[in-house]
Parts: C-alpha cells; structure tokens; sequence
C-alpha cells in the first residue's frame, strides 16, 4: 500500500519527561491501517435486535463483538461474535531507511513526518483490552523509524524532540502509535485567477533524449524510476477493464447499499487515470450488484499488514479462496484488475492485500475466464474518515503499468505528501511529470530540455500539470548523467486534500538515477522558512513547497524564479 506494499525486498511490517504514555497521530504512506472500535464499559450489555445509531460501528463488551447493521429500514446491533484475546506480539522492528541524498545547501530538505500528540482517551477495559500498556513503550530503541506491531496498533522507534513540542531530547524511544488524529476543516483555496498569457521559451530545447535520465540503480526491475521506458506489465493505452466485488461472511454481512460509498470512488479512480494519463489510458467498471457470501466466518483469515502474496501464504491462500469463490457468480472475461471490497467494521484485514502481473501466487489462480494480472483489497485503513479507496487503487494500478514506489512508504521519505506513487493518503495526489514521462504519458513535445553545461538564462511558461491547457507542462534541467532538476506547475485538484496554504504553484524537485524502486530517487525542494503544514486528510504534516510569483530558489548551481503565477506559470531558469 501507500503506499503500496508489495516490494519484494520490503521489510515487513514515552516520553521520558514524565512516562506518561502519549497516543500518537501518526499516518505512514497508505499502509497502515486503522480499525476504530466503540469500547463499552463492562457493565454495558448490548442486546441484540435493539437499536444504533451508526451503520458498521462495533462495540467490545462481555467478550463479543458486536455491529450495527441495517435491517429493513432500521439500525439494529447484531448477534455478536465471540473475541478471543489478543496474542502477545513478537517483536520484528524494520530496517534502517536508505541514507537520502539532498540538494544543494540553498534547497532546504523535507522534514521527518510531523507525528502529532493526540489527547488519549480514558482507557475503558474489556476482556480483550483491560487497559493495556506495552511495557516497551518508553524504553530504549536502537532503529529510527522501526515498527512493533502490537495489539493497539504499533510502537515507532522516534526522537522526541521530533514528536513532542518542546523537547531536546534526541534519545530514540518506543512511542505508542494510535494512528487516527482528528481532522481539521480547511476550505478549498481558490484557483489562481490572474491572467498570464502562454509564451515559447525564450530559448529553444535541446535534444530531448538529454533529458531522458537512465536509471542506474541496482534494483531496476520491471518497476522504474528513469529511462529507458520499461515495456508495460499490462496497458498503459487504451480502455482496460476493472471489477468491483463485495466479499462478505456469515458473521460479518454486508451492507444492502455499499454502491453508496463506492460509486464515488470508482468515478474518482476513473477521472483520475484519465486526467494523469493526459487521455490515454480509460479504466470501464464492472460491478457485481451482490455481496459474495464466502464459506465459514471470517475469523479463518488474518491479515495485519500488507504484503507480496509470494512472501505471505495467508494472503495467497485468501486470495485463491476469493477467486474461487467469485468465480461462481463474476465474469472475468477482460478483466484486467480485480477490487474486492469487504464490510465497514471488519477485522480479518487491516491495511490491504494486492497482487501483479509479476506475482506468481496471483498468476496461478486462474478462473472459468483465464488469469487476471493483477487484484486490491482495501482494508480497514481506508474506511477511517480523512482516507480513500480510489487513492489506493490508483497508486497500486501505478505499480501495474510499471512505476517504481517514490521512497519507502514505512520509514522517513523527504517526497511522501508530493506524490500519488510516495504515499496514496495525500496531501498532494499529484503523479509528478516525471513519472508520467517515463511511462509515455507526457509527451516529449510538452518537455523542455535545458543542459546545465550550456544553460545561460531561459524563460519557460509552463501548463498546470493536470489541466488540459497546451504548451510546455515540464521543464527539466539535464544536471549531470544521472542528475536532473524538473520543474513543473501544479494546482489544486479535486483529487488533493486541502492544505492552510493552496497546493497552487511551481513544482521543483530533483531526480537522482542512482536510486530506484523503494528508494528515494525523487527529492523535493523546499524554500527555506516554509513550515509544516496540516491538512483535512488522515495523513502526515508537511512544507507546502510550490513556489509562487516571486519566489527564488537556487539548487545545484541553478536558480529558479517565478516570474508570473495565474492562469500559467512563467519561470526563469539561469546560472548565476
């Protein structure tokens, strides 16, 4: 997820001033997932039949789980399932995140994720969480960034002079994460409107193969990160076909209306591929209108976090099981992406399972109609407020047509809120020029090339990236062979979370071929005094770093100045 998680060399998944423990906001790329669950005091008995309030809400008491669910016309609590208590978890911290290179000193590198304190709830006890504390929570970490999975959600190796406001201390302690932080209302900002009327450059391209970096990391695969272009895993063009499927258990049965929390999403995902894709690439749904009873209860599968089905039988069990059991009812004639979608308030998959072209535990399972390339199943992470299944989709159909993940999605990534392909949650939900140009989508002639060895001074108007005005929609500056500067215009979508500060602007980061799939070969630049800034997404703090009319960076011996910021945006790019 988030980012995706499928990697095949992907690791898998208090404070000291007073030991007070302290419940984090955190969000990490799009794989972590949360399941929200109403705690009821121990002498509150549900019975079932009686009414609530809120479809999928899930109550824990005297040892069941029970879920409001719609029947008729009314909101009635269900039968309940009986919980078992939580295992104690094993220890399994990631490694360290690979070493991230930066611009040059005038370009300030993005901040670590902002993790933001939330204000933690009275501790209710149940049988299966009698206010519990994980007694490493506070103690000594080795690992930055390292994950324990544990029966709340995780502890995080973090400094708190990094997570806490206030303190100096830069000593790594396990910090309990709670992962959903309240959203704030921030209204959407308004369009830049002055007029600026599209010029050529003032100097022409040069050879617009200059610009096209080779990558030169060691785990170029079929996944990319830089030219050459990588031949496509499955379609890039034309019209390919994706199926929506509910699957549902006898103990957790879905609901009459999930087309009324889908329907949006599927027209986001579709508008979305075709707006990044500049037209070339249409996604058709086909829906099955039922729910997909699967055998037994849901609580023979458990999957807690994402991975590749070849590293995780129980994902590639789940997923022969899904197969088969929709093949019974589902055509797969054509279809090209499988989403099985489950019930709000489920617990059998927390972040999200996916499969690819490549996989081979997907490639084996063939239906009445043959194999499909490549499936998703969203997990519970994308039924809390502030997150999205189209992202989600989206991001894991950007692997499929063969684009690198920007950076880790579970450590420190300087691009992750910058991206689609870094982290699916936001804030931007951009697919930066550079990645559309290495897959075919922007074409040569919406390129300008500049070569630092001959460049003097050039003005470029470029296109909002995402907006079908003609002219140049990026520019990119040939640093060295496997150094790039690009610059690109960006506007507020209706794809992108709102941020204090609009996501309207120019667009500067550089490209470093030395670095590939999972690793961070995008770096953004970031003004100096640009602050963290939050947005109305379940999703991590970051720089607004777009600049704007009068904005100047320099970076690597080149100098960037907004020259005008409306309708277009007028750049000029100069060696000092």
């Amino acid at each position: 997820m988030g980012g995706a998680i499928f990697k095949n060399l992907l690791p898998r998944y208090p404070f000291r001033m007073t030991r007070a423990r302290i419940g984090l906001a955190l969000t990490v790329s799009t794989v972590l997932v949360s399941t929200t669950l109403m705690v009821a005091p121990l002498n509150a008995a549900i019975k079932p039949g009686t009414k609530c309030t809120k479809a999928g809400a899930t109550v824990l008491t005297e040892g069941k789980k029970f879920t409001c669910v719609k029947s008729g016309n009314r909101l009635v609590w269900n039968k309940g399932v009986i919980v078992k208590a939580a295992q104690k978890p094993v220890a399994s911290p990631v490694q360290s995140p690979v070493p991230m290179p930066t611009p040059s000193a005038t370009a300030v590198p993005q901040e670590s994720p902002s993790l933001e304190p939330t204000q933690e709830p009275e501790p209710q006890p149940t049988q299966t969480q009698a206010a519990w504390k994980d007694p490493r929570e506070g103690t000594p970490c080795d690992t930055e960034g390292a994950i324990i999975p544990n029966q709340i959600w995780e502890l995080r190796c973090l400094m708190p002079s990094k997570v806490v406001p206030g303190s100096t201390d830069n000593q790594l302690v396990w910090f309990q994460n709670n992962l959903n932080k309240a959203l704030p209302v921030i209204p959407k900002g308004p369009a830049p409107s002055k007029p600026v009327v599209y010029k050529d450059p003032t100097v022409a391209s040069v050879n617009i193969n200059q610009c096209k970096i080779n990558e030169a990391s060691s785990v170029r695969t079929v996944l990319a990160s830089g030219f050459p272009v990588i031949a496509p895993p499955t379609a890039r063009t034309g019209t390919v076909k994706w199926a929506l499927i509910p699957i549902d258990f006898a103990d957790i049965p879905g609901d009459s209306n999930f087309r009324s929390r889908m329907d949006g999403q599927m027209k986001l995902l579709s508008d979305y591929i075709s707006v990044v894709s500049e037209g070339k690439l249409k996604v058709e749904w086909v829906v099955h209108p039922n729910w997909v009873r699967m055998p037994g209860n849901s609580s023979q599968y458990n999957v807690p976090y994402s991975d590749d089905p070849d590293r995780s039988p129980e994902i590639a069990r789940f997923y022969r099981d899904l197969m088969k059991e929709s093949d019974k009812y589902f055509d797969f004639t054509n279809i090209q992406v499988v989403n099985f979608i489950a019930p709000i308030g489920q617990t059998f998959l927390r972040e999200g399972m996916q499969g690819f072209p490549w996989t081979r535990n997907v490639q084996n399972v063939r239906t009445n109609e043959g194999v499909v390339p490549a499936f998703s199943f969203a997990g519970g992470f994308f039924d809390a407020s502030g997150r999205t299944y189209w992202s989600y989709w989206a991001h894991e159909y950007g692997h499929t047509v063969g684009l690198g993940h920007v950076g880790s999605s579970r450590e420190a990534n300087p691009y992750s809120g910058y991206d689609l392909m870094a982290i699916q949650d936001g804030p931007s939900r951009e697919l930066s020029g550079w990645l559309r140009f290495i897959i075919g989508w922007l074409p040569d002639e919406k390129v300008h090339c500049s070569d630092l060895a001959t460049l003097q001074s050039v003005d470029v108007t470029l296109a909002p990236l995402s907006e079908t005005k003609p002219g140049v929609k990026m520019s990119v500056v040939r640093l060295s062979s496997n150094r790039a500067l690009i610059l690109e215009s960006r506007r507020v979508t209706k794809f992108a979370c709102n941020m204090p500060t609009p996501l309207n602007g120019v667009m500067a980061y550089i490209y470093d071929a030395r670095f590939g799939h999972y690793e961070p070969f995008l770096i953004p630049v970031i003004p100096a005094g640009r602050n963290l800034e939050t947005s109305d997404c379940q999703t991590i703090s970051v720089p607004n770093p777009l600049l704007r009319e009068g904005d100047k960076v320099t970076v690597e011996g080149v100098t960037i100045q907004v020259l005008e910021h409306g309708t277009y945006d007028r750049i000029r790019i100069s060696r000092p």
